[in-house]
């Protein structure tokens, strides 16, 4: 931990300055080439949005693709007995509220 004031580095610490200076400005590239790449990637939705297409569910065929095949079944399935149980659930809750 360093001290206010202190100009050197903290105790048994050895910062090569060449190096730290290489991590920090290849990470300023880094951030640079992932902003470039978020405003490729939104042109790209708002283009299929022009031509009507939900981007919504472009990116989730986006996420579903990254995923294995089985995971993305087990998934849908998982979904599928979620949305079953919510809806047993409100006709069990309409049933409830006309008998009392």
């Amino acid at each position: 931990m360093t001290r206010k004031g202190h100009n050197g580095p903290p105790r048994g610490i050895d910062v090569t300055a060449a190096q730290l200076a290489g991590f920090v400005e290849r990470a300023e590239r880094v951030i640079e080439e992932r902003a470039a790449l978020a405003a490729d990637l939104a042109e790209i939705y708002a283009e299929a949005r022009g031509e009507g297409y939900d981007v919504p569910t472009i990116k989730r065929v986006v996420q579903r693709r990254k995923k294995a095949e089985a995971d993305v079944v087990e998934a849908d399935e998982l979904l599928r007995v979620y949305e079953d149980a919510i809806l047993r659930a409100g006709s069990l809750a309409h049933v409830h509220a006309r008998d009392c």
